[in-house]
């Protein structure tokens, strides 16, 4: 990737060894980074998530807020996922408190954190995200 080019790693780092050999790589390669962090009370992930439907047939999500119970893409049947339950979605929440929590510190630490409000509609968290974004990625 040319230098001058921003790229957006998603959903990484999420362990600390991943971060360290992430930064590190990034410093080698002499690129400045910031992380985004959305930022969603445990309660609120665990009803979206728990809410949250995804067709059948293509894999698309869709927020509990979507009525419809067919896929807008494909019409494929809407369904739960089998892991989107109370308890395994608790378990989740606790691995993101012991293995993504310390690499949240560390970037904190670096002053290389973004917090965004992700609690609002998808909208609203949309606009929030290419706020913060738009002037990095140009």
């Amino acid at each position: 990737i040319p230098q001058d080019k921003p790229v957006i790693f998603d959903g990484i780092p999420r362990k600390m060894i991943q971060a360290e050999t992430l930064i590190a790589l990034l410093k080698k390669k002499n690129r400045n980074y910031k992380a985004v962090m959305l930022d969603l009370s445990k309660e609120q992930a665990l009803e979206r998530l728990t809410k949250r439907r995804i067709c059948s047939a293509c894999k698309e999500v869709y927020p509990a807020s979507y009525t419809k119970e067919q896929c807008e893409k494909c019409s494929g049947e809407l369904i739960t996922r089998t892991d989107d339950n109370a308890e395994s979605i608790k378990v989740r929440l606790q691995a993101f408190e012991d293995e993504t929590v310390p690499v949240i510190s560390t970037f904190e630490k670096e002053d290389n954190l973004i917090h965004v409000d992700a609690s609002g509609t998808i909208e609203e968290v949309d606009q929030a995200l290419q706020e913060v974004l738009d002037p990095i990625m140009k």
